[in-house]
């Protein structure tokens, strides 16, 4: 992943979480996506997007994925 537009952000795009049908992306793809960006349990995710449509569902996958 590449890394934000915050000094230290790290991305998680929208388009990674979901598929085209709007599915999420399965459980264990997203617990590795998120560990291989460094994320673990004890970090405190703060997500942003232009409306925060995109943002909220990157929250609740933080969240599934622990």
């Amino acid at each position: 992943m590449n890394a934000g537009r915050i000094a230290g952000a790290i991305s998680i795009p929208f388009p990674s979480v979901a598929n085209k049908a709007k599915k999420l992306t399965p459980h264990e793809v997203l617990q590795k996506q998120f560990a291989e960006t460094g994320i673990t349990p004890s970090y405190t995710v703060i997500v942003y997007c232009h409306i925060g449509q995109q943002a909220s569902l990157v929250y609740f996958v933080s969240s599934y994925v622990g």
